[in-house]
C-alpha cells in the first residue's frame, strides 16, 4: 500500500511548517538566557572530590573518644552555581553515626552564597551563608542565639584542615572546637599526585584504583571497535594508529572506518585477553604496553591474532583517551 499525496496539499503542509517554525524563531527570540557560572561560583572548587578525615573532638568526658574518622565528598551541581557536600563520621565498625548535608548556592545578583545545612532524619534545615575570607573559606548557620562556624584553611591539591566552632551571642564566645585534618582520597588523588612530580625523570608508581580505571578503559575501547560502537568517545580527532601488517598508518577517519567495515562485514569479536600489561605515567598521561590475544569470528570461520600493543592514553575533561597505538 502506498500513501498519495496530491500536490495542492503537499504545498499547503510545506507552508504550515515555515510558518510553525517561523513563529517559534521569533518567539525564541525574546525567550530569557541563563547565567554563566563566573568567577566566584569557582570559590570552593579547591574541596572538590572525596576525602577521609580525622576529627579531634576535644570532648570533657573522659570516657569519650578523643578522635574519630570519617569522609567527606563536595560535589558541583545546579549547572556550577551550586557546591554541596556530605558530612559522616563512622564508629570504629564502619557505621556512619553523623551524617551531614550542606547545600550552597551562589546569588550572581546579590553575589553571595547561600547554604541550607541538615542531619537526614535528626534536625531541621539550619540557614546561613558562605564566604571567602583571604585563602579561608566559611561556613556560617544560624539557630536562635548561637552560630554555628566551619572554617576551611590549610587548603591544598591533596589536603585542607577545618575548624568547628559555636559562637553564643549571650556569652559572646566562640565555643566547642573541633578540629580536622582532611586527605584526598582515590582518583583524583592519584592524579594531583602525579602532577605534581618535581623529577619528571622518576616514574611513579601506578595505585589499584587508577591501574583499574586504565585498564577497563583500554578494554572499552577494544571492544568498541570490534562492535562499531560509540568508538569515537574513546579516540580524539589526532589519534594515530599503527597496526599489524599494514604499512599505511590510521588517522581518525580511517580508525572509525575500518570499525565500521569489521561489523558490516559479518565479523564479530569471539574471545579479548590482555595476559601481561605493564604502565608507565608521565602526569596526566599513561602508555600501556601488553601482550594481547584476539578471536573473531566471520562466516562461521574463527581467526586467532595475538601481539604486543603500546598505547597511549591522556586525560581530557576527567575522561581517559586513547590517542594512539602501536600493534605488532
Amino acid at each position: 500500500m502506498q500513501l498519495r499525496i496530491s500536490p495542492p496539499l503537499f504545498l499547503v503542509w510545506i507552508l504550515c511548517g515555515v510558518l510553525i517554525s517561523f513563529g517559534l524563531c521569533e518567539e525564541q527570540k525574546g525567550w530569557p538566557t541563563r547565567p554563566q557560572p563566573a568567577s566566584e561560583t569557582h570559590q570552593f572548587d579547591g574541596l572538590l572530590g572525596n576525602w577521609t578525615f580525622v576529627e579531634e573532638l576535644n570532648l570533657k568526658d573522659p570516657s569519650a573518644p578523643r578522635t574519630v574518622k570519617g569522609a567527606w565528598t563536595f560535589f558541583k551541581a545546579g549547572d556550577g552555581f551550586m557546591v554541596n557536600d556530605e558530612f559522616r563520621i563512622f564508629r570504629d565498625s564502619g557505621e556512619t553515626i553523623l551524617l551531614g548535608e550542606t547545600y550552597r548556592a551562589y546569588d550572581p545578583e546579590r553575589k553571595v552564597w547561600e547554604l541550607q545545612f541538615t542531619q537526614p532524619g535528626k534536625t531541621a534545615w539550619q540557614s546561613g551563608t558562605s564566604k571567602v575570607d583571604g585563602s579561608d573559606l566559611i561556613d556560617l548557620t544560624d539557630s536562635g542565639d548561637t552560630t554555628a562556624r566551619a572554617r576551611f584553611y590549610n587548603i591544598s591539591a591533596n589536603h585542607f584542615s577545618c575548624d568547628f566552632e559555636v559562637y553564643d551571642s549571650r556569652t559572646a564566645q566562640w565555643t566547642g572546637k573541633k578540629h580536622v585534618e582532611a586527605t584526598r582520597v582515590g582518583f583524583e588523588a592519584e592524579m594531583r599526585a602525579l602532577g605534581q612530580k618535581a623529577d619528571p625523570a622518576e616514574l611513579p608508581s601506578v595505585g589499584p584504583e587508577l591501574r583499574k580505571r586504565l585498564l577497563e578503559t583500554r578494554e572499552a575501547v577494544w571492544r568498541a571497535w570490534f562492535s562499531n560502537d560509540h568508538l569515537e568517545g574513546y579516540v580524539p580527532r589526532e589519534v594515530i594508529a599503527i597496526n599489524a601488517g599494514e604499512e599505511k598508518w590510521g588517522h581518525y577517519s580511517e580508525v572509525l572506518g575500518s570499525s565500521k567495515d569489521f561489523v558490516a562485514g559479518g565479523s564479530k569479536l569471539v574471545r579479548l585477553e590482555f595476559p601481561e600489561t605493564e604502565i608507565q605515567m608521565h602526569g596526566p598521561t599513561a602508555i600501556l604496553y601488553s601482550k594481547y590475544r584476539v578471536v573473531t569470528m566471520t562466516n562461521g570461520k574463527a581467526d586467532t591474532h595475538s601481539g604486543r600493543a603500546t598505547e597511549i592514553f591522556f586525560l581530557r575533561d576527567g575522561k581517559w583517551m586513547n590517542s594512539g597505538w602501536h600493534l605488532d
